[in-house]
C-alpha cells in the first residue's frame, strides 16, 4: 500500500480537509465521550471521592494527549516536507 500523491495535487480543497478532519474530529470526541462516561461510572459506584480524584486525573490526561498531538502534528509537517522536496534519503533517516 503506497502514498498516495495525487489526492494532494488533484483534489479539491475542501473535500480533502474534511477526508483528513472528520477522522481528527471523531477520536476527539470519543475521547471526550470516554471522560464523561468515566465520571459518571466512578461516581454512580465508587463515590464522591473518586470523582475528586478523576478532576486531578483528567488534566494530566489532557497534558498528554496534547503532548501527542504536538509531537504526530511536527512530524506529520517534517515528513510531508520531506516527501515534497523529494528527499528520500532524509525521510529514510527521520522515519
Amino acid at each position: 500500500m503506497g502514498i498516495d500523491n495525487k489526492i494532494f495535487t488533484t483534489g479539491k480543497t475542501r473535500s480533502i480537509l474534511l477526508k483528513f478532519a472528520v477522522p481528527a474530529i471523531m477520536s476527539l470526541l470519543v475521547v471526550e465521550l470516554y471522560n464523561m462516561v468515566d465520571t459518571v461510572f466512578v461516581g454512580r459506584y465508587v463515590g464522591t471521592d473518586a470523582i475528586g480524584a478523576l478532576t486531578l486525573a483528567f488534566p494530566i490526561q489532557r497534558l498528554l494527549s496534547a503532548l501527542a498531538l504536538l509531537v504526530g502534528v511536527g512530524a506529520t509537517t517534517i515528513v510531508a516536507r520531506n516527501l515534497g522536496e523529494k528527499n528520500y534519503m532524509n525521510l529514510k533517516k527521520l522515519l
